[in-house]
């Protein structure tokens, strides 16, 4: 269920508890309460400048380009990443990856979008 559906259909009372990830807005009759986080990774090729780092920022991310998962397939993924970057002030060049991306081994053939 997308997240609009799911705040609909609690809103209606249909289901009475969702859990998804990523900040919802709450209409009249619906609250929402962080009660858990999740951990956000980062994966590196083995030759990136910080793959031999114990920890990695949003900042030290800001101009590598980020794999952003399409909002039609994946809109409670997408929402929270997008609302990571936001709270992090951060807003790196995007590649949108579908099954149909495909990202050769040089990583250079999709150019790079910027923004969301």
């Amino acid at each position: 269920m997308w997240q609009p559906d799911l705040i609909n259909a609690i809103a209606e009372g249909t289901v009475d508890v969702a859990i998804t990830c990523g900040l919802l807005s709450e209409p009249p009759g619906v609250i929402g309460e962080v009660f858990c986080a999740e951990t956000f990774m980062v994966a590196l090729r083995t030759t990136h400048r910080f793959a031999t780092r114990d920890s990695v920022s949003f900042a030290d991310l800001a101009h590598d380009r980020l794999g952003f998962p399409n909002e039609s397939l994946f809109p409670a993924w997408a929402s929270a990443q997008r609302q990571a970057l936001t709270n992090t002030a951060i807003a790196p060049p995007t590649v949108e990856l579908t099954r149909a991306t495909s990202v050769p081994s040089d990583g250079l053939s999709n150019p790079p979008s910027t923004g969301f």
